[in-house]
Order: C-alpha cells, then structure tokens, then sequence
C-alpha cells in the first residue's frame, strides 16, 4: 500500500504535517476532512525513498472478520469496551493486528470514541468499517453493528476469494505452460540437436524451425528473461498509477469472460456494501462515497462519483445508475423496485446474494472450461516438439532399412 506525504492547515491556522499508508490520495483528502484539516500538498513517497520492511506481517480480512465477531459478542454480553480490547490483545497471535488493538485500547483510555480511535488505524480499518462503528456507537446499537460488519467481512472474503482464484488460476497455467515450452526449447532440443546433425543428412523443415526456435532462446536467455521481468515490473508500476489503472480496469470489465466476472463481483460488493451501510443507518449520498472508496474498480468508482452528484442534487439512484450503463438492467430494476417501496437496503442485499451465487457458478465453469483447453494446447505445443525432434530419427531410421540387403 503507497505511503503519501502530507501537509495542511486546521481552522485555527496551525500547519500539520505528516505520513500516511492509503490505497489513494482520495482517501488521504477524506482522512484529513474528517479531521478538519485542508490539505496543502499530498504527494506519494517514491518506494526508493522509503524503508521496507521485509519481515512486516499484514492483516487478512478473515483475522478482522473474528475479532469483529468477537468484539461483538463481549460488548453484547455486558463486558466494558476496555475489557473486551485487553481480552482481543492479549489473546491476538498476528503482531500488526496486536500493536493497532494495542494503540486503540490506550486511545479509548485516553477518552476517545471507538470508532476515532479506529480512524487511526487506517491500513486496518478502513472507512467502511469506522463509518459504521460511529453509526454503532451513536445509535446505542455497537453489538448489532459489528455482527453486521462480521458478517458483511465473511462475505466479502469468500467473494474475493472467488474472484482472486478465478484471476490467478489462468495466470498460473499460462506461467506453467510457457515454462514447460521454454525449458523444452531451451534444455531438450538442443540435446536432440546435437545427435540428429552428428548423423548428418537433411532435416525437415519442421525441426529447422523448432531448432531456429531453440536457438533463439538459448542464445538470448538472458535478454528474454530480463525483458520478461522488465516488463512486468513497469506493467505493475503502471497499473498502481491512477492513470494506469483506470485503463486497466477498463480493459477487465470490456475482456469475453473476466469481464462479466469482474462486473458480476463488483455489482455483488457494490450491492452488499450498500445494503450493509443502509441498514446500519447511514445516510444514501455517505454511503455511495464509502461504496466508492472501496469497489476497487477505478472505472466503476468514476461512475458513483457522478451518480453521488446526482443524488446530492435531488435525483433517485437508479436513474443515474441506469444512465452510466454500468451495471446489468436487473440490478437497476430491482434497485428501483426497492426505492418505491422503502425496503432498498433489503432489495440490495438480495441482489448481493444472488451474484455472489453467479460468480461462484462464473469461476466453476472457468475452471472446467480452462483445464480441457490447456490440455489441448500444452499437449499439442509438446507433441509439435518431440515429432520435430524424432522427424530425423525416423528418416535415418527409413534410409537405413531401404540401403539395406
């Protein structure tokens, strides 16, 4: 996550500076108006100017999701706030997670909110979950809030999860076979080489090419694998710009299969978070913003941005939903359905649940379509390999037998 370098000025006129890990220099900006700060200057620290540590242990949100749940049912059964975060840090085995419970016990110690003191800890509690917390903690419902979060986490781990495996299983078996394919061309083929042309005589035109092929890899085999490395490091680089990554994720949500996939998740996410901060309370145009800080799709991002000014201006969500032709006519028909009738937050989670169910069924068929195909292709590419290699042996074999007595 980007570290981003920041300066600004409170009401009084006092000058703050600092450092803060954000996904995007938006949600710095958000940070710093949620504490009454107008930035100056927000800029990104270079990651050659900045100390990595190798060893530091991040957090899952399946770890944030059982601390939730616990946190829930100890504020639910009485125990004072205070309790309940010494019994999460001293029973935490993941040493981040332990430091920020740590920093959040002796923040509420001091006399801070929750849900402030959550704030601080913005590389593990992000605005979704310290929104809601304040909702909680506001409304007198805390328990019910954080039951709601739990939940809200679990499912939204098992959907990335869908999505994730979906996108690196292809990502691996196309890695695999182009390393079996260049390690064939560059280890094997030369070694047949050597005993084909000892024997002399012509070769076919199918091993000139393959041997051509061998060659070429073997003679540039660093610059192959340089340029290889190369071009991953900067296409990384790239799509971590915003720039770069909105061309990206354009390029996702417009590709046959992933594409629909893509779009199937984010409408899930969009719809589940929605519905979550809805029922927990939250005002519509806040809960757009906090859905647009965290769909994770720059080009969809772009479109709540718009639907929010909308909103803000006196229009329903669906009408500006369906204009940005973004996501599938159903969702904007139940999501109007759900507006004439007061129940959005419940229509939400309904269509949350049934494209989760559609993504689970889209990576199915992935994986079945996927596993024939690379049969086919990585078997076929190995047999081009070895019949262009014992085309010759086969030859002298013929020339032998027809020269003999």
């Amino acid at each position: 996550m980007p570290v981003f370098k920041y300066e600004g000025q409170k009401r009084s006129g006092e000058v703050i500076k600092g450092n803060v890990t954000l996904p995007s220099e938006a949600e710095v900006r958000v940070m710093l108006r949620q504490q009454g700060v107008r930035p100056t200057k927000i800029e990104q620290e270079s990651i050659f100017n900045k100390n990595i540590d190798l060893f530091a242990q991040g957090v899952k949100d399946t770890e944030i999701a059982i601390m939730t749940r616990q946190l829930a049912v100890m504020i639910g059964s009485g125990v004072p706030l205070l309790q309940a975060f010494d019994i999460l840090q001293q029973g935490e085995k993941n040493p981040t997670l332990r430091k920020a419970l740590a920093a959040i016990h002796e923040a509420i110690s001091g006399g801070s909110p929750l849900w402030e003191a959550m704030s601080k800890q913005k590389d593990i509690f992000n605005h979704l979950y310290v929104y809601l917390v304040r909702a909680g903690e506001m409304g007198g419902a805390l328990d019910l809030i954080l039951n709601r979060l739990a939940l809200y986490l679990d499912e939204n781990v098992k959907l990335m999860r869908l999505l994730k495996g979906a996108m690196i299983y292809p990502a691996m078996v196309l890695t695999v076979g182009f390393g079996v394919t260049f390690g064939l061309l560059t280890f094997v083929v030369p070694q047949f080489e050597q005993m084909i042309t000892s024997n002399g005589g012509e070769l076919p035109q199918l091993t000139q090419i393959v041997i051509s092929i061998s060659h070429f890899c073997t003679d540039y085999f660093a610059y192959i694998i340089s340029a290889i490395a190369g071009s991953l490091f900067l296409f990384l680089r790239y799509i971590k710009t915003p720039a770069g990554k909105y061309v990206w994720d354009a390029f996702v949500l417009k590709t046959p299969i992933f594409g629909d996939l893509a779009l199937k998740g984010a409408t899930a996410r969009f719809s589940r978070t929605l519905g979550t901060m809805l029922t927990s309370g939250v005002n519509l145009i806040d809960a757009i913003e906090i859905c647009k800080l965290t769909i994770g799709n720059s080009v969809i991002e772009a479109t709540l941005a718009k639907v929010k000014e909308e909103i803000s201006s006196g229009k329903s969500i669906a009408l500006p939903l369906a204009q940005a032709k973004i996501f599938p006519p159903m969702v904007i028909q139940m999501i109007n359905v759900g507006e004439n009738t007061g129940a959005l937050d419940q229509m939400l989670m309904k269509i949350a649940d049934f494209y989760e169910a559609e993504v689970e069924t889209v990576v199915s068929g992935i994986s079945k379509m996927i596993e024939p195909i690379v049969l086919v292709v990585l078997g076929g590419v190995v047999a081009v390999i070895l019949m262009a290699m014992y085309l010759p042996v086969f030859n002298i074999a013929d020339s032998a037998d027809s020269g003999g007595p």
